[in-house]
């Protein structure tokens, strides 16, 4: 594999004159272009020589160009070189004398015009999308106070990220416009830019383009969020939680699930793990998920199998200061609006900073979430099942006066 040189591509590609000025500038200190990356383009060192470059657009995105178009350009001194974006094709000179690919603008402004409409489409399309999900998100579910918490730094760099790039789609928009208007009214394209003063510019907003993309990455699945999760059951060390099996108190008890159909007992395997998650203001978050059945038993007044489930988190913050705000958040997140909740304040009977009992009241009895704080450190419970939950109540307290060991599987 021939080893290529990579060079910095200084300019939008939309900016034809002065991309074509580049490259011709490239073909004159002996580097001719192979292939564009996202960031680079590839040169083939060759002797120095005059070659013009020609930015070929085209109305289908990401398909090679025409055999036959490609033969005729070969008869008339342009070689095809590669791609370029999705709109794209690149053709050089293989003589200095060869002639325009294009003398008509009116037929050049055809192309552009399909173009120009496809991106505005799409860009109603998304603008759409975006807006009805801005709008779910304000209107149908509360984001809390807590999310944001735990996602800070994915909220902040992604909505950075958006932004940027939004500001980058309607600059390129409106130049593709001018494009098309100035083909339409009969102006050819030039195909001489200054791209050494563009460059100043197209420089650092890529590499800030660059550093928001993978520092988004990074806050969704490396540093502000990293999680690990296994079979709480196969950890080495016993882990402090109250499990489903001592809320149920059945000893015909088993965690596992019964299969679609209703007719076979599954022990073991789905929902019954410990997940650990990391952000920067909540530095320690554990989940420890189960579910379970009693062989023969149906849930009181119907004929589904009864099958009841634990969620159980620990959240350890980072600033004890946000711990109240915090669980007023959550509980404004947990607790659905379209369902009533009975809640009970066991603040004091605990001895805990916050404390609270939700039962969901006339539709669903069987579903209990409870909220409980001290200091810097919250558990959250959900328990969808028949036993009262409140005897409990004091064994989940607990939890809160000793240092909750986060241990990972061997």
């Amino acid at each position: 594999m021939k080893n290529y040189i990579r060079r910095f591509i200084p300019v939008d590609s939309l900016d034809i004159a002065a991309m074509e000025s580049w490259l011709a500038d490239m073909a004159e200190d002996g580097l001719f272009l192979v292939s564009f990356g996202t960031y680079f383009a590839h040169f083939e060192p060759r002797p120095p020589r005059k070659a013009a470059y020609r930015l070929e657009a085209t109305v289908f995105p990401l398909v090679e160009p025409d055999k036959k178009k490609r033969e005729l350009l070969e008869d008339f001194g342009w070689e095809y070189v590669c791609p370029f974006g999705k709109y794209f094709h690149v053709y050089r000179t293989k003589t200095e004398n060869a002639p325009e690919i294009h003398t008509d603008p009116a037929i050049q402004a055809e192309v552009y015009e399909q173009i120009y409409r496809s991106k505005r489409n799409w860009g109603i399309l998304y603008c759409s999308i975006y807006t009805l999900m801005l709008l779910a998100l304000v209107f149908v579910r509360k984001p809390g106070f807590f999310n944001i918490i735990l996602n800070i730094g994915f909220i902040l760099i992604f909505g950075t990220y958006m932004a940027a790039f939004a500001i980058l789609g309607i600059i390129q928009f409106l130049r593709l416009r001018r494009i098309k208007n100035l083909l339409k009214n009969g102006t050819p394209l030039s195909h001489s830019g200054d791209y050494r003063k563009k460059r100043r510019l197209y420089l650092p907003a890529s590499v800030f383009m660059f550093l928001l993309f993978w520092s988004f990455l990074l806050t969704r699945f490396g540093i502000a969020v990293v999680y690990w999760d296994a079979d709480w059951r196969e950890l080495s060390e016993p882990i402090p939680m109250v499990s489903l099996a001592e809320i149920e108190q059945n000893p015909a008890f088993q965690n596992g699930h019964i299969d679609d159909a209703n007719t076979t007992y599954v022990s073991g395997d789905v929902d019954n793990e410990i997940r650990f998650r990391r952000s920067f203001l909540a530095p320690e978050q554990t989940t420890i998920t189960q579910s379970g059945f009693v062989p023969g038993r149906n849930w009181a007044g119907s004929s589904d199998p009864y099958e009841p489930t634990l969620s159980f988190r620990i959240y350890r913050l980072r600033c004890p200061s946000m711990g109240g705000r915090f669980v007023e958040s959550q509980m404004d997140w947990e607790l659905s609006d379209l369902m009533p909740w009975d809640t009970i304040d066991l603040s004091a009977e605990t001895g805990l900073d916050e404390a609270y009992l939700c039962v969901s009241g006339k539709y669903s009895d069987a579903l209990k979430k409870l909220f409980l704080r001290q200091g810097d450190t919250i558990i959250y419970v959900s328990y969808f099942g028949e036993a009262d939950l409140r005897p409990f109540v004091p064994q989940f307290a607990a939890l809160m006066q000793e240092t909750y060991p986060t241990r990972k599987p061997q």
